[in-house]
Protein backbone atom coordinates (compact mmCIF):
# COMPACT_ATOMS: atom_id res chain seq x y z
CA UNK A 1 0.00 0.00 0.00
CA UNK A 2 1.15 3.53 -0.62
CA UNK A 3 2.55 5.39 2.38
CA UNK A 4 -0.20 8.03 2.12
CA UNK A 5 -2.84 5.33 2.56
CA UNK A 6 -1.06 3.98 5.65
CA UNK A 7 -1.00 7.47 7.16
CA UNK A 8 -4.69 7.98 6.38
CA UNK A 9 -5.52 4.54 7.79
CA UNK A 10 -3.72 5.40 11.03
CA UNK A 11 -5.47 8.78 11.29
CA UNK A 12 -8.90 7.21 10.75
CA UNK A 13 -8.13 4.65 13.45
CA UNK A 14 -7.14 7.40 15.88
CA UNK A 15 -10.24 9.41 15.03
CA UNK A 16 -12.46 6.38 15.54
CA UNK A 17 -11.00 5.91 19.00
CA UNK A 18 -11.57 9.59 19.83
CA UNK A 19 -15.13 9.47 18.49
CA UNK A 20 -15.92 6.33 20.51
CA UNK A 21 -14.55 8.02 23.62
CA UNK A 22 -16.63 11.14 22.97
CA UNK A 23 -19.79 9.07 22.54
CA UNK A 24 -19.13 7.19 25.79
CA UNK A 25 -18.54 10.46 27.64
CA UNK A 26 -21.68 12.08 26.28
CA UNK A 27 -23.87 9.05 26.90
CA UNK A 28 -23.17 9.15 30.62
CA UNK A 29 -22.55 12.83 31.27
CA UNK A 30 -26.13 14.04 31.09
CA UNK A 31 -27.28 11.50 33.68
CA UNK A 32 -24.31 12.17 35.98
CA UNK A 33 -25.09 15.88 35.84
CA UNK A 34 -28.74 15.25 36.76
CA UNK A 35 -27.63 12.95 39.60
CA UNK A 36 -25.24 15.63 40.91
CA UNK A 37 -27.99 18.23 40.87
CA UNK A 38 -30.23 16.01 42.99
CA UNK A 39 -27.47 14.76 45.31
CA UNK A 40 -26.04 18.20 46.00
CA UNK A 41 -29.35 20.08 45.93
CA UNK A 42 -28.04 22.29 43.15
CA UNK A 43 -31.37 22.97 41.46
CA UNK A 44 -30.97 26.71 42.07
CA UNK A 45 -27.38 26.92 40.87
CA UNK A 46 -27.11 28.95 37.65
CA UNK A 47 -23.69 27.46 36.95
CA UNK A 48 -25.22 24.01 36.67
CA UNK A 49 -27.78 25.29 34.19
CA UNK A 50 -25.03 27.00 32.20
CA UNK A 51 -22.93 23.83 32.17
CA UNK A 52 -25.88 21.74 31.08
CA UNK A 53 -26.71 24.16 28.25
CA UNK A 54 -23.08 24.27 27.10
CA UNK A 55 -22.87 20.47 27.14
CA UNK A 56 -26.04 20.21 25.06
CA UNK A 57 -24.72 22.77 22.56
CA UNK A 58 -21.40 20.95 22.18
CA UNK A 59 -23.13 17.59 21.85
CA UNK A 60 -25.31 19.03 19.06
CA UNK A 61 -22.26 20.57 17.38
CA UNK A 62 -20.49 17.21 17.34
CA UNK A 63 -23.58 15.35 16.12
CA UNK A 64 -24.08 17.90 13.33
CA UNK A 65 -20.47 17.49 12.21
CA UNK A 66 -20.84 13.71 12.09
CA UNK A 67 -24.07 14.02 10.11
CA UNK A 68 -22.53 16.46 7.62
CA UNK A 69 -19.58 14.15 7.01
CA UNK A 70 -21.42 10.84 6.81
CA UNK A 71 -22.32 9.85 3.28
CA UNK A 72 -25.93 8.97 2.60
CA UNK A 73 -26.72 5.27 2.36
CA UNK A 74 -26.99 4.02 -1.20
CA UNK A 75 -30.54 3.36 -2.38
CA UNK A 76 -31.74 -0.18 -1.94
CA UNK A 77 -31.86 -2.19 -5.14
Amino acid sequence: MPANFDILDTEVGELTSVADSAVALMDGFDQRLKDAIVADNLSDNTNVARLSAEFSAQKTKLADAVTRNTPAAPPEA
